[in-house]
């Protein structure tokens, strides 16, 4: 297995990208992995399965969060999702609150997920972490494309 890579979202703010060779890989333990969520309200957690392949309905997305006190991840296992979509390139979770996201109490630190077990048809896996901010008394969010 080879370590995840985590990318900002071009063109969106606090939103983060990791990409996966296969349906299992190690999680990464760098201080920018992850999306930050300083400032954010909550996110939306997506996947998608490679160009021309499906997921296949099987596997555990594991939660870790950063603490920025002690500079380090730890396991948040309340958010993990199992997987059980099959038979389509993306998948979207609601979160412990169907309708807002993943709501983020603390907004320091960063969160990620790593795949572990995933199935798919071929190829790898994309994380998206869209964050929404309050701004203004409005809500942004940051949808890939």
């Amino acid at each position: 297995m080879a370590n995840m890579t985590w990318a900002a979202a071009t063109g969106l703010t606090k939103s983060a990208v990791g990409t996966c060779a296969t349906g299992s890989d190690t999680f990464g333990s760098g201080a920018t992995d992850g999306a930050d969520v300083l400032g954010v309200d909550a996110f939306d957690l997506f996947i998608a399965a490679d160009s021309g392949q499906t997921l296949s309905g099987a596997g555990t997305l594991e939660c870790y969060v950063y603490n920025t006190v002690a500079a380090r991840w730890a396991r948040f296992k309340d958010w993990d999702v199992t997987v059980t979509t099959s038979a389509v390139r993306d998948a979207g979770f609601a979160g412990p609150s169907p309708g807002k996201g993943y709501p983020v109490l603390t907004s320091i630190g960063r969160v990620a997920f790593r795949p572990n077990g995933v199935t798919l048809s071929g190829g790898g896996l994309t994380i998206y972490l869209n964050c929404t901010v309050a701004q203004f008394g409005q809500m942004t969010a940051a949808v890939p494309v």
